[in-house]
């Protein structure tokens, strides 16, 4: 189950990657000891809490990403002909058993 600081973490990837993607201004961090702690209450009365939240953009942008990348392999002749004539998709094969390798999961 996914917990709300992943919610939020995701919510600011993608924020921050639509920004870069658009060339908007990204601005500055807040610096935490310029946050002002009186301004708004989150918890109740007299308690406030100043959530951190650790974002990986480059992270995000590559689990987000799932654009096709050509790739050419080299098998040998007698090879890709036994995998054509059992109808055998050589780039699924090579898909799978790097997503295994890799232990990936697809997310599309």
């Amino acid at each position: 189950m996914i917990n709300t600081v992943e919610i939020v973490e995701n919510a600011i990837e993608l924020q921050y990657v639509s920004m870069k993607d658009c060339e908007t201004k990204i601005p500055m961090l807040s610096e935490i000891i310029f946050l002002d702690i009186n301004r708004k209450t989150l918890i109740k009365e007299g308690i406030t809490v100043i959530p951190l939240v650790d974002i990986d953009y480059k992270k995000y942008r590559r689990k987000t990403d799932i654009k096709h990348v050509i790739k050419n392999i080299t098998i040998t002749s007698w090879f890709n002909y036994e995998a054509e004539q059992t109808c055998i998709n050589v780039s699924k094969v090579l898909q799978d058993t790097l997503m295994n390798m890799l232990n990936v999961k697809c997310n599309f």
